[in-house]
């Protein structure tokens, strides 16, 4: 992206301070999008098409727009703090904010925008919420929401008003309908009923892509160094991660894409521990991974985790969860 600003920029009100002044023609896509799933991609590309077809009448270049939120207004509004959110799965996230600005990026968005949501910005009427976070900063020619997205205090605003404000604002409104299925609308929480269960085929077909975390690798026990299987470690908080067990995955270091074999769990042979995503690099060449941010793809499930009686066991089972991840990765 050319630019990009995070939730952390923004005070609450106004969400930016700037506007965006070019020669472009400004498309915005408005959402959550956590997960970036088929259903988010479905108004990515509604944007794309409409906004391609009217710069080339014009004779102007796009610019594409992502607008989200952070914190989930969700989250917001149910009023936990962090600490009561830790212990409810069902207000976790897919996506990060650093997760969301990347996969903004592979997209194609030329800016991210990320307006801090407080109790104070829910309460925005409907008008003010368009005028301050619409109209100011961006100057859109196309918005493209969810058909059943809604807006403002008690979320008044629904995809009609935001239309009729458009008229008066210059703007046109594009309303998405849900993709489906198996008869079923494709949702954030299908996504993460998916990784709950360790499939990720479904979880491949509600994305249309391989799942994946993105964070900072932390200092561990270094038991997987002993083991003779050297791990970059990573911790989550509040972020919804596949289910307990190995998988064969894929780790981008420094923008390389190198084979790797995760274990997302506890370890149990070692009494069981907070939950990490311990990824061992399966071409390490001995590069420093302390510190540095890394991205784990998840390509196939290999078993659970599992409480081994001795440490020669469990290592005797991690060279077979390299061998199997090295032949799915193959």
């Amino acid at each position: 992206m050319r630019f990009v600003r995070d939730a952390k920029t923004f005070s609450s009100l106004p969400a930016f301070r700037e506007p965006i002044v070019n020669d472009s023609i400004v498309g915005v896509c408005i959402g959550n999008f956590d997960g970036f799933h088929r259903g988010h991609q479905q108004l990515f590309r509604t944007l794309e098409d409409s906004l391609s077809s009217l710069t080339r009448a014009q004779g102007k270049l796009p610019l594409k727009v992502l607008l989200t939120f952070e914190p989930h207004p969700k989250r917001v509004i149910s009023e936990l703090s962090i600490g009561e959110t830790l212990s409810r799965p069902e207000y976790w996230r897919l996506t990060s904010i650093r997760k969301k600005i990347e996969l903004a990026s592979e997209f194609g968005f030329d800016y991210f925008f990320a307006a801090r949501f407080s109790r104070g910005f829910s309460q925005l009427a409907p008008k003010t919420f368009v005028e301050r976070i619409l109209r100011n900063p961006l100057s859109p020619k196309i918005v493209v929401v969810g058909e059943d997205w809604s807006f403002g205090k008690n979320r008044g605003g629904n995809v009609e008003l935001l239309s009729n404000m458009g008229l008066e604002m210059g703007f046109q409104v594009l309303a998405v309908s849900p993709v489906l299925w198996e008869g079923k609308k494709i949702s954030s929480t299908m996504v993460k009923d998916a990784l709950g269960a360790g499939d990720l085929k479904r979880v491949r077909v509600l994305l249309g892509r391989n799942f994946s975390l993105s964070g900072k690798v932390r200092k561990g026990t270094a038991r997987g160094r002993k083991l003779g299987f050297r791990t970059a470690n990573m911790r989550f908080y509040c972020q919804v991660l596949p289910r307990d067990g190995v998988y064969a995955t894929y780790a981008e270091l420094d923008g390389e894409k190198i084979p790797s074999v995760s274990n997302v769990g506890v370890r149990p042979t070692f009494g069981a521990g907070e939950r990490l995503v311990e990824t061992h690099l399966l071409i390490d060449g001995g590069r420093e991974l302390l510190s540095k941010n890394i991205s784990v793809e998840f390509v196939e499930r290999i078993r659970d985790e599992i409480c081994f009686p001795s440490e020669d066991q469990l290592r005797a089972q991690i060279e077979k969860d390299v061998k199997r991840a090295r032949d799915v990765l193959s």
